[in-house]
C-alpha cells in the first residue's frame, strides 16, 4: 500500500499549513514578607498566538484554513508561606483579558463573527485560596475557596441559542480537619462544596453535554505509617 500526503486544506494534519506561532512576554517580582516566612509574587503577562486553525464553512468539515490572531494579557498574584508556626496559607489570583484580534470570516462573506470577541473557556477572574491552622499539636483544621468568573463556550459575536452557551461563575468552599492520633496513625476528614453550590464543572465543545461540579460531599481517610 502506498501512502502520500495531501496538499488540500482538509484537516489539521495537512503538511502545507503553516505552524502556529506564539509570542509570550512576562515580567514579575517576588517579595519576602514576615522575615522570609511568606513569599508574595506578582507578574504581568501577554501572549499572542497567530495562525490559528478554523473551519471557513461550519457545514463543511473539510474547510480548514488559518486565520488571524488571539491575544491574552493580564496579571497574576500569589501568596504562600507560614504566617506563624501554626498558620499556613496559599493564595493565587489571575485576572486576564482575552480577545480575538482577527477572527474567521463566514464562507458567504460579510463581517467576521469572531473579531473582537473573547476567547472561549477563558474566565476573566480566577481565585484560589487555602489555609490551615494547628489548633492543637496533633489537630489541624483548614479550608479554602475557589472562584471562577463567567466564561463563554464559543468565540462569537452572534448570540448562541443552542446547548450550553456560557459557563456561569461559581464559588466553591472546601473544609479540612486532621488528627494525628499517634506517630503512625492519623485520621482526616475533607468536606467538599460545603455550600452545595450548583455549578458546571466541564462542558464539551458543542455545548450539548456538560459535567456537573462536585456537590456537597465528604471524604474520611485513615493514614497509617509503618
Amino acid at each position: 500500500m502506498n501512502a502520500t500526503n495531501t496538499t488540500a486544506n482538509v484537516n489539521i494534519n495537512t503538511p502545507n499549513l503553516d505552524p502556529q506561532r506564539a509570542r509570550n512576554i512576562e515580567v514579575g517580582a517576588k517579595w519576602d514578607l514576615l522575615d522570609g516566612r511568606v513569599a508574595a509574587t506578582g507578574a504581568l503577562f501577554k501572549s499572542v498566538n497567530k495562525n490559528d486553525l478554523a473551519r471557513q464553512d461550519p457545514g463543511n468539515p473539510d474547510s480548514i484554513f488559518q486565520f488571524g490572531e488571539r491575544e491574552v494579557k493580564g496579571v497574576e498574584l500569589g501568596l504562600v508561606g507560614q504566617v506563624t508556626d501554626k498558620w499556613q496559607i496559599t493564595a493565587g489570583l489571575t485576572r486576564q483579558d482575552t480577545e480575538v484580534k482577527e477572527g474567521s470570516i463566514p464562507a458567504a462573506g460579510g463581517p467576521s463573527t469572531q473579531t473582537g470577541s473573547a476567547i472561549n473557556f477563558s474566565p476573566k477572574l480566577s481565585v484560589t485560596t487555602w489555609t490551615t491552622y494547628k489548633i492543637l499539636p496533633t489537630v489541624t483544621v483548614g479550608g479554602g475557596a475557589r472562584h471562577i468568573s463567567t466564561s463563554s463556550r464559543t468565540i462569537s459575536n452572534v448570540a448562541v441559542t443552542s446547548g450550553v452557551y456560557q459557563v456561569p461563575s461559581f464559588t466553591v468552599v472546601d473544609l479540612y480537619a486532621a488528627w494525628q492520633v499517634t506517630n503512625s496513625l492519623g485520621v482526616q476528614l475533607n468536606a467538599y462544596n460545603v455550600t452545595d453550590e450548583d455549578y458546571i464543572g466541564m462542558v464539551n465543545n458543542s455545548g450539548q453535554r456538560y459535567t456537573a461540579g462536585v456537590p456537597l460531599s465528604y471524604l474520611a481517610t485513615v493514614n497509617f505509617k509503618f
